[in-house]
């Protein structure tokens, strides 16, 4: 088995941590130190260290997503969180790249309308942010919300997709 982690420098947003075990995505840390990134990363295998050069695949995609090229990256492993996060993530993924669907949408989607503060928090847990694009979760009344990056991330990825 191989997880390996490595710290990337994307021209447009600075450098994001990324986790990768045989050979699928499986966290992206955007505003974190190297600790805080290894504290979140599955516990029960070792991760290992390795060159940006070892993870270049998901630097690609990563970069094209961000160049404005509308391409879903499909090759994450989506195997943490509950039940319910999972069902939460599952339905982001599915948010169009330029578009905003709100917390109160995303519960309604899931027949629990009242669920909307579970679903930001479904939000705020999300391992792989631009991947499955919690940036694109807004509060009803249009305003931002939050965002586990910070809201200056979430500004940045949503004018990117506007273009």
């Amino acid at each position: 088995m191989n997880h390996s982690f490595s710290r990337l420098t994307l021209e447009r947003l600075g450098s994001i941590w990324v986790a990768v075990s045989n050979e699928k995505l499986v966290r992206l840390g955007l505003n974190e130190n190297k600790a805080q990134f290894l504290k979140q990363l599955p516990q029960d295998v070792k991760w290992q260290e390795v060159s940006a050069e070892k993870v270049r695949t998901v630097q690609k995609q990563i970069e094209a997503y961000l160049a404005g090229n509308h391409i879903a990256l499909t090759n994450f492993e989506l195997n943490q969180g509950t039940a319910f996060q999972q069902s939460v993530w599952k339905i982001m993924h599915t948010i169009p790249h330029g578009e905003t669907r709100s917390y109160a949408w995303i519960a309604q989607q899931l027949g629990k309308p009242k669920a909307f503060r579970a679903v930001a928090n479904a939000c705020g847990a999300n391992p792989l942010p631009i991947v499955i694009p919690c940036h694109r979760v807004i509060a009803s009344d249009g305003k931002l919300g939050g965002f586990s990056a910070g809201l200056e991330w979430k500004k940045k990825l949503l004018k990117m997709e506007k273009k």
